[in-house]
C-alpha cells in the first residue's frame, strides 16, 4: 500500500493520480502502516486528492504522531499552534516541538527557534532562539540561516 501511494501522489512510474493515492494511503493506515497514517493526515491538510479538510487531517495526524513518526509531530504541533482543524493548544503543539527536536527535525527546530525569538508561551530569549535556528539550518532547514543571522546582527 506504501509503495502504490507513494508512486502516485508524486507520479514516478506512472500518471500521478491523488485520488488514488489517497485511497492506498488510507487503507495502509487501516493496516497501520504509520506512514500511510501520516501521509493521509498530509495530503487532507494540503487538500491533495480531496478537498482540504484540517479535521481529517488532525485526526490522521494525531495517530501518526502517537506512533513516533517525528515529521507528524510537527505538522500536529503546527495545527495545535494555530488552531486548525480543532481547539487551539499551544502548550502542547510546544511539546511536540520538543518531543521532534529530541529527534533532530529541522522544523520542529525551526518552529522552537520562533517561539523563543517571539516569547509565544515561553519567556522571550534570543540566545536559545539563535541556538535553536542554528540546529535548524544545519540540518538543513532553508530559512532558519537567514532568521538566525538576522537575530545576530540586531544584537550587534
Amino acid at each position: 500500500m506504501e509503495w502504490l501511494a507513494f508512486v502516485y501522489r508524486t507520479g514516478r512510474g506512472t500518471r500521478r493520480d491523488l485520488k488514488r493515492a489517497l485511497s492506498y494511503n488510507i487503507q495502509g493506515a487501516a493496516l497501520g502502516h504509520v506512514e500511510c497514517v501520516f501521509n493521509a493526515g498530509d495530503m487532507y491538510f494540503l487538500g491533495e486528492g480531496t478537498r482540504r479538510n484540517y479535521r481529517r487531517a488532525r485526526v490522521f495526524l494525531e495517530r501518526a504522531a502517537r506512533d513516533g513518526h517525528v515529521q507528524a509531530m510537527v505538522n500536529l504541533g503546527v495545527m495545535l499552534w494555530y488552531g486548525e482543524g480543532g481547539p487551539r493548544n499551544r502548550q502542547r503543539g510546544l511539546r511536540l516541538y520538543r518531543r521532534a527536536a529530541r529527534h533532530g527535525n529541522a522544523y520542529a527546530y525551526y518552529n522552537l527557534g520562533l517561539v523563543h525569538r517571539d516569547g509565544d508561551e515561553v519567556p522571550r530569549n534570543l540566545r536559545t532562539a539563535r541556538e535553536y535556528l542554528e540546529r535548524a539550518a544545519g540540518c538543513g532547514h532553508p530559512s532558519a540561516r537567514r532568521v538566525a543571522n538576522a537575530l545576530r546582527e540586531h544584537d550587534a
